[in-house]
């Protein structure tokens, strides 16, 4: 009995635990494994406009071997026009890996339709990441990241705000879009393009639009440890094998 005991308590334990998941999807991923194949199995594979570059230049974090090399978006991108997020897969995440150096303009990395808007995820001409659409972003307080380094991004989507994530740690929330951070994205372009004098020029890499709200444990490449929850499952395996022991003097 003492022994049934034991191994009933350690099985509660390991139950609780074990790390909650996010239930998340993944919408699709471009690895630009020298394709611009969609590796999720959803079928959004991308098409190519002028001329795009496979580089075997990557993020030390990256789970591949080649990264997407881009020197004019303006007229050298990738594109899918059909729906890549649907209404009502709120919160979803986006998220990437990117190095260049272009400093004192807008840098766009991504550029979306969404609500019939053009939208984008960017670098501001300060360098520091952002969303924006018709004439409102938000804005991360993240530092210069235009320094010629492999960064990974992520953004989640909420229902009132995205949160910013930069080299897997926190950033901020910014709520200044509201409701247009999360209608559906009908299209995707990889790089985007402002217009001539903004468009971006460095490396891209592992774009993955994900259903669901990623904890940075769960970003690609990621070297965060997930915590468990609850960590109060940790007092309950000290109260439990102290028992068994008690029982046992019995």
């Amino acid at each position: 009995m003492k022994k049934y005991f034991l191994i009933n308590i350690l099985a509660v334990v390991f139950f609780l635990l074990s790390p909650l998941s996010s239930n998340a999807a993944t919408i699709a991923h471009w690895t630009f494994e020298q394709s611009p194949v969609d590796s999720s199995g959803s079928g959004l594979d991308l098409a190519v406009a002028g001329n795009i570059t496979y580089s075997n230049d990557v993020s030390a974090y990256a789970p591949t071997q080649y990264s997407l090399y881009v020197n004019d978006s303006t007229s050298n991108y990738l594109y899918n026009s059909d729906i890549i997020v649907p209404t009502g897969s709120n919160p979803f995440t986006i998220e990437f890996f990117f190095k260049t150096n272009v400093t004192g303009t807008i840098v766009p990395f991504l550029e979306f339709i969404v609500l019939g808007r053009s939208a984008y995820i960017a670098l501001n001409t300060e360098g520091t990441l952002m969303y924006y659409t018709t004439g409102r972003s938000a804005d991360s307080t993240s530092a210069n990241l235009s320094d010629d380094q492999w960064h990974h991004a992520a953004l989640i989507f909420g229902t009132t705000a995205i949160s910013f994530y930069v080299d897997y740690n926190f950033i901020n929330d910014d709520g200044n879009i509201g409701g247009r951070a999360v209608g559906a994205i009908s299209a995707i372009s990889i790089p985007g393009s402002f217009d001539a004098s903004n468009y971006y020029d460095g490396y891209l890499d592992d774009v993955r639009i994900s259903t669901g709200a990623l904890s940075p444990s769960e970003f690609l490449g990621s070297p965060v440890t997930a915590i468990p929850e609850p960590v109060s499952g940790l007092l309950l395996l000290i109260s439990g094998v102290s028992l068994y022991f008690q029982r046992k003097k019995l």
